[in-house]
């Protein structure tokens, strides 16, 4: 009896409609596990070069290890060979259905490739020249006891980032140390918490990756600088390396959202839920070279929902003027520090014009405190309900990105960007007013001046 489904990672030419394309795809072929025996699943895009390009491709190998991983390798016209390409599925998942990122280039460049294969503990990587052995490190480390400063920030659609500073007095932070090493790529967690009457309690916070590590020898201190961002920062690093193009009508808005994502490494958590992100299907050109964070706020700006940052994950929600608050500040939980601004609105009058589409709505508040008119030009437009909804996303955008003011309190361990928060602060007219979290700033610093604090900027429900 099989104890699992089959995994295949298939290379060949797309012909007919296909537009004479090289692809690598991803298939599961049931043995009446997950998929019926017999059943093929829908194909995967593991990797693909454009006609015209001289450019082939050839599977290799797949194989899971944590994540599934294919090996693919480009061949060019001539003969001649590009070096082998991994792609890795993201974090968590497995062929139900596989999820690759974008193939990285490894340092084998000959013509019959690599095979792979790997146990819990060893990993192996074959060829016609040879049989290479490592052994698989999948270590946590905990290095709160080194922690001489930390700060780190998160924003709702934007890059968050962290900067950590460690004693290292005997060099365990050194990337080749059997301690603790830090390098680029390595992951860490936070988890904010406090000591309390029942013991430690803490968050599991957010997670980032790390950029750049530096250590640092001065007044008689040796020190290790960590900076590192969030998965926003991966939407960021990714630059696509060809151009992407979805048809209107061919599929919704959330699925290219997150196809664009999952191309940068990043998953994004499958809560897409208003009517906009599920049914809206628009025409989309991702350009060669565009960042995937650049290309999802735009497709973010026809649509309600925002994102924010989940471990390795980013989460789709909507800010909804109704959203009940989570949390109090003013009584329970003292504030030390507090701003609230009031300034111009930023959109009074709202146009968005097309041949045959015309769209318009104002806000009287808006215009009687001096917001201005915006005229869109939108060549994607051609139903009357997109342009009154693309409409509707200008002012919504404009009350979401307009400053409320921001507060210093001690941290709370489980707030999140995009929560909606009660403030109650008489002097300034505060009682129990709600407003919603843009983004935090966390503090904690062993120095002279001890700091664990938490700031928290605010914008409008």
């Amino acid at each position: 009896m099989a104890t699992a489904d089959y995994d295949l990672v298939v290379s060949g030419v797309l012909t007919g409609g296909g537009g004479g394309h090289a692809v690598a795809y991803a298939y599961r072929l049931g043995a009446g596990v997950v998929v019926p025996s017999g059943a093929w699943t829908a194909a995967t895009e593991v990797s693909l070069a454009s006609s015209g390009t001289g450019v082939t491709l050839r599977a290799l190998a797949l194989n899971v290890q944590h994540v599934p991983r294919a090996l693919v390798q480009e061949e060019y016209a001539g003969p001649a060979y590009g070096p082998v390409q991994m792609s890795s599925g993201l974090a968590g998942t497995d062929f139900d259905p596989p999820r690759p990122a974008d193939p990285r280039a490894l340092d084998y460049t000959q013509q019959y490739g690599l095979g792979f294969a790997a146990s819990a503990t060893l990993a192996f990587w074959t060829s016609a020249r040879g049989v290479w052995a490592a052994t698989i490190r999948d270590t946590s480390y905990d290095i709160t006891r080194d922690v001489l400063s930390l700060e780190y920030t998160q924003e709702v659609s934007a890059s968050g980032r962290l900067r950590l500073t460690l004693r290292d007095e005997d060099g365990r932070y050194d990337d080749s140390g059997a301690t603790a090493p830090l390098h680029p790529m390595a992951q860490l967690t936070v988890s904010p918490g406090y000591v309390t009457t029942s013991g430690a309690l803490a968050s599991l916070g957010p997670r980032y990756t790390i950029e750049r590590v530096t250590r640092r020898r001065a007044g008689g201190r040796q020190l290790a600088i960590v900076e590192a961002t969030d998965t926003f920062g991966a939407l960021a690093a990714w630059r696509a390396p060809r151009q992407y193009t979805w048809a209107a009508g061919a599929t919704t808005a959330s699925l290219i959202a997150t196809y664009i994502a999952q191309r940068a490494g990043v998953d994004t958590l499958s809560n897409w839920s208003t009517e906009a992100s599920v049914n809206y299907s628009p025409a989309f050109t991702v350009p060669a070279g565009e960042t995937a964070l650049a290309a999802i706020r735009r497709l973010l700006a026809d649509l309600p929902d925002e994102l924010r940052p989940d471990l390795d994950s980013v989460i789709a929600f909507e800010p909804l003027s109704g959203d009940t608050s989570v949390y109090a500040y003013g009584a329970a939980h003292p504030i030390a520090e507090i701003e609230i601004t009031t300034e111009r609105a930023r959109l009074g009058w709202a146009r968005v014009i097309r041949p045959g589409v015309r769209a318009e709505r104002t806000d009287p508040t808006a215009l009687w405190r001096g917001g201005p008119a915006v005229v869109e030009v939108d060549k994607g437009l051609t139903v009357q309900a997109r342009a009154d909804a693309r409409a509707a996303a200008l002012f919504r955008q404009a009350a979401n990105e307009a400053p409320r003011g921001a507060l210093l309190a001690l941290p709370h361990a489980g707030l999140e960007v995009g929560d909606v928060i009660d403030l109650t602060e008489p002097p300034l007219g505060l009682a129990g007013t709600a407003l919603r979290v843009r983004s935090l700033r966390l503090r904690y610093d062993t120095g002279r001046a001890p700091k664990y604090d938490q700031t928290i900027e605010l914008g409008d429900v």
